[in-house]
């Protein structure tokens, strides 16, 4: 399951960096809170879900998801948060794919690299005084 540790541990991996201390500066939190977070005592807030979302270039809510899922005592709603969580994660990745497809698609090609029109006289034409 993804928690915590797991989202810190990727944080160094993709930011290619081993001191906690590094990464405490990096979410703008305290070495004392890093160490509550590794040690299992304490779990990341919203606001350092969005910090770490934004490093990792994946969505808040799977990270918050999987951090509902990872702290919860009940199996059935861990399971639900877990769900929650990887459909997330499969929406936030369609998302990308249907963009990418997109953003190569012959007429995008064909409309980013035509010139604008140029701008006309008469109806239709914006003047700025």
């Amino acid at each position: 399951m993804k928690d915590t540790i797991y989202y810190i541990d990727q944080i160094k991996k993709s930011q290619g960096i081993s001191s906690d201390y590094a990464v405490s500066k990096l979410l703008g939190v305290s070495r004392q809170t890093l160490s509550k977070y590794k040690a299992g005592r304490s779990t990341l807030d919203s606001d350092v879900c969005l910090k770490v979302a934004e490093i990792l270039d994946i969505s808040p809510f799977e990270i918050l998801a999987n951090i509902k899922a990872s702290k919860s005592k009940k199996p059935e709603v861990a399971k639900k948060w877990a769900d929650l969580a990887r459909s997330a994660s499969s929406t936030a990745a369609g998302v990308i794919l249907s963009l990418s497809l997109v953003s190569h698609s012959p007429e995008t090609r064909a409309a980013v690299d035509s010139p604008a029109p140029a701008p006309t006289q008469g109806a239709g034409a914006l003047y700025i005084m």
